[in-house]
């Protein structure tokens, strides 16, 4: 099981990257959900190592692949259909490690 910090890090990301400038420069690739996990597994190694629901009207899960050695990494968000789509991936990830925040009560 992955430290808080670590998933909270990574959440921090994600909304980083989900801001308009990105959105304008890429093209997601989509398919169906069990498609899309199997090309990722395949092609690059990645599996699920974080997933969350969006907090908005339109349900939609998030989750972020990656592959052992954190080489490469794929958001995936899914909507209530199962459709799938990679808006974003990189290479060179790191899972960071929870550090309290200075004014936690």
């Amino acid at each position: 099981m992955r430290p808080v910090g670590a998933i909270f890090s990574t959440v921090l990301v994600v909304a980083l990257l989900f801001s308009p400038a990105q959105a304008e420069q890429q093209t997601p690739t989509c398919a169906p959900h069990d498609k899309l996990a199997e090309v990722l597994a395949k092609r690059h190694g990645e599996i699920p190592v974080w997933r969350g629901l969006v907090n908005s009207n339109i349900p939609q899960m998030v989750e972020i692949f990656a592959n052992k050695d954190g080489s490469t990494w794929t958001v995936v968000v899914t909507d209530v259909t199962g459709r799938a789509c990679a808006p974003v991936n990189g290479f060179d990830g790191e899972m960071l490690d929870w550090i309290e925040p200075a004014n936690a009560a």
